[in-house]
């Protein structure tokens, strides 16, 4: 049987595709049950859900996402909208890297508050909360220091691209400065923005091409990679 987990340890990843299977990761939660296995309603104030999201504790912080994904869902109606956007404006305090215990409760966190944006840009039924999730993206690569939240930030804006035709330009220029940057430890690969505008589907094409076209990407690796996903038409190749 095919299991996630075994498979990320023994798989060679790229930054990209490494950056999109820890995302994953993090988003791999399971719904709290009862003794008789039933599904629990969990509804918790903002502030208790905020908190238990930057605990550090995996178990707290899994809970914490239920409750914070069904306030913009099947809770929807539970919490004013004051208090939806109190839970936004922690998750992306959260996203940033500005609270945990320590440095690996940060990154479950900073992980998990990523999660729940995209889940919340791309769940099918929209809410008027949803339509500002890229400018809260774009907000956090613009103002954390941290490299995991930049990166995720990249990775992410790639992935609901799509649902953001208003900030289309900006989403498209950041990638574009990424992809075309010259690599150091401390930017996020160009190999990541690549992945992103690859994971946009067919609104990341144009700077795919733009990228290709101009011979703007200059580590070499990713431009090797680039040139080989071009000649297969700006998809990923078949393993």
């Amino acid at each position: 049987m095919y299991s996630f987990r075994r498979d990320i340890r023994h798989r060679p990843w790229s930054d990209g595709a490494l950056l999109a299977a820890l995302f994953f990761l993090g988003s791999e939660l399971v719904a709290p049950t009862d003794a008789a296995g039933q599904v629990r309603i969990l509804t918790a104030d903002p502030a208790t859900a905020l908190a238990r999201l930057e605990s550090g504790e995996p178990g707290q912080i899994s809970e914490a996402s239920v409750v914070i994904k069904a306030a913009f869902r099947s809770n929807y109606d539970r919490y004013s909208a004051a208090q939806r956007q109190q839970l936004l404006q922690g998750v992306e305090r959260i996203a940033r890297g500005e609270a945990g215990a320590d440095d690996l409760g940060i990154t479950r966190g900073v992980r998990t508050a990523f999660a729940i944006l995209s889940s919340i840009a791309l769940d099918t039924v929209s809410v008027p909360e949803d339509g500002d999730i890229a400018r809260r993206m774009l907000r956090i690569y613009q103002q954390t220091s941290r490299l995991d939240s930049k990166a995720l930030s990249v990775s992410s804006l790639g992935r609901i691209a799509s649902r953001y035709p208003a900030e289309r330009a900006e989403i498209d220029s950041l990638l574009f400065s990424v992809a075309s940057a010259p690599f150091t430890p401390d930017r996020v690969h160009p190999r990541t923005a690549i992945d992103a505008l690859l994971s946009a589907g067919d609104v990341g094409l144009p700077v795919l091409r733009r990228l290709h076209e101009q011979r703007a990407v200059r580590d070499r690796a990713t431009a090797l990679f680039l040139r080989g996903i071009a000649e297969r038409g700006y998809r990923y190749p078949v393993r």
